[in-house]
């Protein structure tokens, strides 16, 4: 009848208002889960950063040791023995107590005293040219603060150059990272060659000496040029997508005397990024 068939559709009309504020409360859920899910990519990001350049301060100021004549090892600080058997020494001052004494004239008369010596005071010391004008200052000796380890010597210690999932591409490896994230060198180095290769994009291209480079793709644009010197850490570009058909990346190698290396032998992958097969 048309009364049972008002209630039939009131009744399932209920129904889906009901369901539909499920929907409801669970998309909201899914929201707040996706953003919560892209807040903590983004601290794990940040957090693999610090990581790499951590690894990389590390690692020059263990160069700088080693060139210094000291060993990469590290060596717990020795304790000193000061002979109190650990007990704790507590030194106590006392301040002195001034005593004042009113004395006479006559007293004070027959105090000696005694002349003092007059030292001849130094000659005043010459006045020195303080003028810091680019022609007058001597050059910076940029040469010693390049790192004198060799490049082989980082074998699965060089940091990440940029954060991302790792996959297998040709003759390197392709790091999935966001466009615009900073590109880093692995090891410090001077820039050979900036140019454009088809497949690859904007590449740089890193002389370590010795015969090692190293090569990054697909870069948006480099901050650096031709002969420029880069420590290690230091920031050479931006991740993007130039001659790349499946997006932003950053297309990495190692390679000595033209020949290609396994980059997985040489970097230091931090934990949560998984290595390809």
């Amino acid at each position: 009848s048309p009364h049972e068939l008002l209630r039939s559709a009131r009744y399932l009309w209920w129904i889906v208002r009901s369901d539909q504020k499920t929907i409801d409360g669970w998309q909201r859920e899914l929201d707040e889960a996706t953003a919560e899910e892209a807040r903590l990519d983004q601290e794990r990001a940040q957090l693999l950063l610090s990581a790499g350049e951590a690894a990389a301060r590390r690692e020059v100021a263990l160069s700088a040791r080693e060139a210094a004549g000291g060993s990469r090892e590290w060596t717990p600080p020795r304790k000193i023995d000061d002979g109190n058997d650990g007990r704790r020494v507590v030194a106590r001052y006392t301040q002195p107590v001034v005593e004042r004494v009113w004395i006479s004239e006559e007293e004070r008369a027959e105090i000696p005293v005694t002349k003092r010596e007059i030292v001849q005071e130094a000659p005043p010391a010459p006045i020195v040219d303080m003028d810091l004008s680019s022609e007058s200052a001597p050059p910076l000796a940029t040469e010693e603060l390049k790192p004198t380890a060799p490049f082989e010597r980082s074998k699965a210690l060089l940091p990440m150059p940029a954060r991302g999932a790792l996959v297998r591409s040709g003759r390197g490896l392709a790091i999935k990272a966001k466009a615009g994230d900073p590109i880093r060198a692995v090891h410090g180095g001077e820039v050979a060659r900036i140019l454009w290769i088809r497949g690859f994009g904007n590449v740089c291209i890193l002389d370590h000496g010795e015969g090692w480079h190293t090569v990054y793709g697909h870069a948006e644009a480099f901050s650096v040029e031709a002969g420029d010197w880069v420590n290690s850490g230091g920031r050479i570009g931006t991740v993007g997508d130039t001659g790349s058909l499946e997006g932003a990346r950053l297309h990495f190698e190692v390679r000595q005397d033209r020949v290609p290396q396994d980059p997985l032998d040489w970097l230091k992958v931090p934990a949560g990024i998984a290595r390809p097969d």
